[in-house]
């Protein structure tokens, strides 16, 4: 990926996790033909040096993990597949967030997960 798209687009490294969280856990085996989903999710509007469009950003980045984990986990009834639904965002939002690689994002996040 060249540095200008990088830069103002972040691939949500949640096909990466997702594939990784299917493969640890059995009772969420893939299927031979199942796609691990990914997103985009553009920030060129986005000054990150400012700590309100970090948080923009990573407001983002949370929706779009919710997204792709909810359809990786059918069920959400029972507190097992809550949690693996949890753990999934929390994965994909830790790894997102290190591929962004600024400063105020990661803040956002510690700050997020104290």
């Amino acid at each position: 990926m060249n540095s200008t798209i990088a830069k103002h687009c972040a691939h949500l490294a949640i096909a990466t996790t997702l594939a990784a969280g299917l493969a640890a856990n059995h009772a969420w085996a893939a299927e031979p033909t199942q796609v691990a989903t990914s997103v985009v999710v553009h920030y060129a509007d986005l000054d990150l040096s400012r700590p309100k469009d970090a948080r923009v950003l990573y407001d983002r980045l949370h929706a779009a993990a919710r997204l792709v984990c909810r359809e990786s986990v059918v069920v959400l009834e029972d507190l097992e597949h809550l949690r693996q639904y949890h753990d999934c965002i929390d994965r994909a939002l830790a790894n997102a967030v290190t591929d962004v690689g600024a400063a105020t994002v990661t803040a956002v996040r510690e700050a997020a997960t104290r």
